[in-house]
């Protein structure tokens, strides 16, 4: 049903309805806007074909029809506090989606969300729940629930049978634990928690090999300091999307949470690890812990995305990542490999496309003669010791890209001048971080010079859109 959703999607981009603002590594759409008369169009005629109505600010209905009964429902955050508004949710009571999208979150709405028996999609992650609405729990039908809560989700959740999509964000300062219930679920495909949540293990005593599996998940991220096993990776077997992060101190016993057993993941296809150290001591100190003991980390054959954080992976590992078949996008950040030195051998990375090193201490970096046979772009991000780029890169001739994001030094100090390496028709993109006025005016005269010749001064009013809010298909 996504990959529908994605179609139609890319369908409406192509005939220049729908303009991207922002893509992932791999091609995805992130972000789109719509022009603010479309979107008044659209809203209008949605509301004519009883596809879906708008409550503004007052709680007035835009374009009501009289005796209808819609289908989907988009609350303005502003009506969720109008008392005059109690009636209106009464009419609404066979709604199967409602969407409450605003640029300020909200706080202690009135609405009571048991009047939905329906419903099947309730989006209010901008309204700020001081208490777990516990009325959600009547919605039997739910499938997809994204709302902001500043606590653990209770155990009763699992009496939501029929739920597919959890996104529950929070504060970062609270302390959020999973219920152990969640395993009791099995049609759940999609999990978020931002910033992270702690995942209990799924145990049921007396009956130890009879324990809950989730064989439909395909997409866990926020999970913090989980532990691994292969009994955990086989009761999760279609995980596809994966993001994980640690809060450990430099002493920590890592053959304890059993990374390598990731390698059993099969159908992982993108996987991110973050790992923070939470010692007092200086840079130095965490940096020589890294290096030192970095935890054992093993990949499935079939991941096609990895970002690495803080890992310290040896050279040995990084040559392993440079086996898989399959990668096509590379995130490197702070902290990611020990090490001041990178070495590209021939055969390495025979499919990837997108390569970012961030805020690393390289300083040396030697490629082969052939590296890279595949990469389209290459983002360098904040390495100040990196002193030059590989010459063979300019060579590469899928490249098309390079972006480099570097704060004000002296010039000359990054080499990026080989001679008519790099093929004409790249782009290469430097983004300054300017500290005086002067330079800041300099760049918005430039700026505007470069607008003006490309006549691309208009301005939109741009709507998210968030590939984890699919809405319409209900």
């Amino acid at each position: 049903m996504e990959e529908m959703a994605g179609k139609y999607l890319q369908a409406l981009v192509d005939r220049n309805l729908i303009l991207v603002c922002k893509r992932s590594c791999s091609g995805k759409i992130r972000r789109c806007s719509m022009h603010q008369l479309l979107r008044d169009v659209c809203v209008r005629i949605a509301s004519t074909h009883n596809f879906l109505h708008v409550v503004e600010s007052g709680g007035c209905v835009t374009n009501e029809r009289p005796y209808s009964t819609p289908r989907r429902l988009s609350i303005h955050p502003d009506a969720l506090h109008v008392k005059s508004t109690d009636k209106l949710w009464n009419s609404y009571h066979s709604v199967l989606s409602v969407l409450c999208i605003a640029s300020q979150p909200v706080k202690n709405p009135i609405v009571i969300f048991s009047r939905f028996m329906f419903l099947l999609v309730l989006d209010v992650l901008q309204v700020h729940f001081v208490e777990f609405p516990r009325d959600i729990i009547k919605c039997f039908r739910l499938k997809y629930l994204a709302l902001h809560y500043d606590g653990s989700l209770p155990r009763s959740i699992s009496k939501l049978k029929y739920l597919q999509t959890i996104v529950h964000h929070f504060s970062f300062r609270n302390y959020c634990l999973l219920p152990m219930v969640i395993w009791d679920m099995p049609s759940l495909r999609h999990l978020y928690m931002k910033p992270g949540c702690y995942l209990s293990k799924p145990f049921r005593w007396p009956f130890p090999l009879s324990l809950p599996s989730l064989p439909f998940l395909q997409t866990l991220v926020g999970i913090r300091n989980f532990k691994w096993s292969k009994g955990i990776i086989g009761r999760i077997p279609n995980l596809k999307n994966l993001v994980i992060s640690y809060d450990v101190s430099s002493s920590v016993y890592w053959p304890a949470y059993q990374h390598e057993t990731l390698a059993y993941q099969h159908r992982l296809e993108s996987l991110k690890i973050i790992i923070k150290y939470n010692d007092d001591d200086d840079d130095d100190d965490v940096e020589t812990a890294i290096s030192l003991d970095p935890p054992k980390l093993e990949f499935p054959e079939n991941l096609k995305k990895l970002c690495l954080k803080g890992c310290g992976v040896s050279s040995e590992c990084m040559t392993s990542i440079g086996k898989l078949s399959n990668l096509t996008a590379l995130k490197l950040r702070c902290g990611a490999f020990s090490g001041p030195s990178w070495e590209n051998v021939e055969g390495e990375f025979p499919e990837l496309a997108f390569l970012l090193l961030g805020d690393l201490r390289l300083t040396t970096w030697l490629t082969d003669e052939a590296p890279f046979p595949r990469l389209e772009c290459l983002v360098i991000r904040l390495c100040h010791k990196l002193k030059e780029i590989p010459s063979t890169i300019g060579e590469i001739s899928t490249l098309e890209k390079i972006k480099l994001v570097e704060k004000k030094r002296e010039a000359g100090e990054m080499n990026l001048e080989a001679g008519g390496v790099f093929p004409g028709r790249m782009q290469l993109i430097s983004d300054v971080i300017q500290s005086t006025v002067c330079d800041i005016l300099l760049v918005v005269i430039v700026l505007a010079i470069v607008f003006r010749m490309f006549d691309l001064g208009t301005t939109q009013t741009k709507h998210d859109s968030d590939s984890s809010r699919p809405w319409l298909m209900y």
